[in-house]
């Protein structure tokens, strides 16, 4: 039986440490928390969904979905293969070249494709909201281009290849004659910010309803910033879509280049912030997956770095926050106490304690213990 709540069927065995690593417990445990949270507490699941708000630019709102719409099947039938390309991407790849997804859902009994999924795992508050009211405080929030590449294959997968021109139409009416574009000079691209932006909002407006689940999001609870698990609201799961993960960057590059208007009206020192050369990345290689047939992210990535290193596409804090707020981000429904139905106690010896969750994971089962008149080196 897995130390993890509903991990069961996967292709790691969460009975063994080293299934325990740092990247495999940091994904397992959002979806043993959202297992958790659909099988035992039969709970919705907050979706976070594009929409286009009252002035006509796209926003975000959340949706309460049930965990089995979310990955087309009963989450008891359901098979976590960590760290495996999504095959029906296989159509829009590179001759040979599929990138993994975090974890892809598998029907446990025939194996059939259902859905990937990219994870996170993130805490709040973070140091500079700690002194703050529960509802001011955030966390910090960081992507990497892995994360936009599977965007741009679930872009390109929701719109499906019988969609294809339709997209490419739509991109060649905001971006005017995108194959011209010098794509590696940042004093050009920085002067089609509003176009990149005004294509990526065109591009969201079309695809309401083709937007995709991908994104979870596990966030837990601190006392501050102490090792110590909120007591009564430590943990919940959010779901982003494609769509809503990319507004939170349009937001981000709206704030920093654009006034009320969509007019350019700064770009200081030639400089391209993490989330407008993202947008750039994300924009490019759908326009030449309409084009060419095949999304090569990777190479769009490597051409266009402008100088900077390519580990991050962006890092927020309260721009996630306000994108996750709701009851669910101010008073997640877990508790600390459930801690022990998530992850079985037998698991606690593979824990790391260098590793924060981990530590208060840690803290949390020796507390018990002691109370309860245990030995804490047992």
């Amino acid at each position: 039986m897995s130390y993890l709540y509903g991990l069961d069927h996967a292709s790691k065995d969460f009975t063994t440490a080293k299934s325990f690593g740092k990247n495999t417990f940091t994904n397992a445990f959002p979806l043993a928390l959202t297992q958790y949270l659909s099988m035992e507490r039969e709970l919705g699941i907050p979706v976070v969904r594009a929409e286009i708000g009252i002035d006509g630019r796209p926003t975000t709102n959340h949706v309460k979905s049930r965990w089995a719409d979310i990955i087309h099947t009963d989450p008891r039938n359901a098979f976590f293969d960590f760290e495996a390309p999504f095959e029906p991407y296989r159509q829009f790849a590179t001759a040979g070249d599929l990138s993994p997804s975090d974890v892809v859902i598998r029907d446990n009994a025939t194996k059939e494709y259902l859905h990937p999924l990219e994870l996170k795992l993130v805490v709040a508050p973070n140091a500079e909201t700690a002194g703050r009211p529960r509802e001011k405080q955030a966390c910090e929030t960081v992507f990497r281009p892995s994360t936009v590449e599977q965007v741009a294959f679930s872009i390109a997968y929701g719109y499906t290849s019988t969609r294809r021109y339709e997209m490419q139409t739509l991109l060649r009416d905001h971006l005017g004659l995108p194959n011209e574009y010098d794509w590696r000079n940042v004093r050009f691209m920085l002067d089609k910010i509003p176009a990149i932006v005004e294509a990526t909002e065109a591009l969201i407006e079309a695809g309401i309803k083709l937007q995709r689940p991908l994104i979870m999001v596990a966030l837990w609870r601190s006392q501050g910033q102490k090792p110590l698990l909120d007591e009564k609201h430590a943990f919940d799961t959010f779901v982003w879509t494609d769509l809503a993960f990319v507004q939170l960057f349009v937001q981000a590059v709206r704030a920093a280049y654009l006034d009320a208007d969509s007019n350019l009206v700064s770009a200081p020192n030639a400089k391209i912030s993490r989330p407008a050369r993202t947008l750039i990345w994300l924009i490019r290689s759908l326009w030449d997956y309409t084009t060419q047939f095949t999304l090569d992210f990777a190479r769009v990535k490597s051409d266009t770095t402008y100088g900077y290193q390519t580990d991050k596409a962006g890092s927020f804090t309260t721009g996630a926050r306000d994108i996750m707020m709701s009851e669910e981000f101010v008073y997640p429904r877990v508790g600390a106490s459930e801690i022990e139905r998530i992850f079985n106690e037998r698991g606690r010896d593979f824990l790391l304690p260098e590793r924060r969750l981990d530590a208060s994971f840690s803290l949390r089962f020796t507390i018990d213990k002691l109370q309860a008149g245990g030995d804490w080196t047992s």
